[in-house]
């Protein structure tokens, strides 16, 4: 971690920040953990009014660093105060998981939005728990908009025009894409005896995490894939190995139906 030769204000500001916020909602499910979890979206969204109120700004800076045998991405987030006082963290880096044949982009992308995610709720010690208070919900919403100053207005006029909600409806969509492929893929897996709790922990393993819920699903759907694909390529050799031993020992092979 680096900082400035004084944090007092900025340690302040913090605290502030910290003393009004609340658990975020869960907007978004991962259907193989079978769990909710708080987007990075929705974090912002309820974040940055109280940081600007609280004279803080946010920087989160993409990070790619190449090692000799893996490629690591993630992010530095960094707190500004407006006295020029900052708290710059250790960035939180994750391997580039090349073995997926996933879109590289994408996969980038999920990398350092699940990175951004992350830093943001230890820095702030945000709980992304449900929210199953409904009385709670409305309080917190409508003093948030009364606390709102009027730039973040403009903003957020901005973010939700017309154009953005039809970004918004476009991204629900490849998110329902997304699971259903999820979903056809775990089938296949259960369906030929693969245990899907050890496949959670496999994959858990590989991104470095303790649970298959902090993985994001276009991370998933890579591991899920590729597996897949594997054991289709092992049945049909199994398959053809069968077919192949019958015709040596000259026994005609059983085609069912006929």
């Amino acid at each position: 971690m680096r900082t400035s030769e004084e944090i007092t204000e900025v340690i302040k500001s913090i605290i502030q920040v910290q003393s009004s916020l609340k658990k975020i909602k869960k907007d978004r499910v991962n259907p193989f953990a079978e769990s909710k979890y708080a987007t990075l979206d929705a974090i912002l969204e309820e974040v940055l009014p109280m940081l600007t109120e609280n004279k803080l700004a946010l920087t989160q800076e993409p990070l790619t660093i190449h090692e000799e045998n893996a490629v690591k991405i993630g992010c530095r987030t960094t707190l500004f105060h407006e006295s020029g006082q900052f708290i710059e963290y250790e960035p939180l880096l994750f391997s580039f998981e090349k073995g997926s044949k996933m879109n590289m982009a994408q996969s980038s992308g999920s990398i350092i939005t699940y990175s951004k995610r992350y830093s943001l709720s230890a820095i702030l010690g945000i709980s992304t728990g449900d929210d199953t208070d409904g009385i709670d919900t409305s309080t917190r919403q409508n003093n948030n908009e009364q606390n709102k100053n009027q730039n973040y207005k403009q903003q957020k006029e901005n973010n939700y025009s017309n154009n953005n909600n039809h970004q918004q409806d476009g991204e629900a969509e490849n998110e329902r894409k997304l699971i259903q492929e999820i979903m056809k893929y775990k089938n296949f897996l259960i369906n030929n005896g693969k245990n899907i709790d050890e496949l959670n922990a496999y994959i858990a393993r590989k991104e470095g995490v303790s649970d298959i819920g902090a993985v994001d699903n276009v991370r998933i759907l890579g591991f899920f894939k590729l597996l897949a694909l594997k054991l289709e390529k092992k049945l049909k050799e199994e398959e053809q190995q069968t077919m192949t031993q019958t015709q040596i020992e000259g026994i005609a092979p059983v085609k069912w139906g006929e």
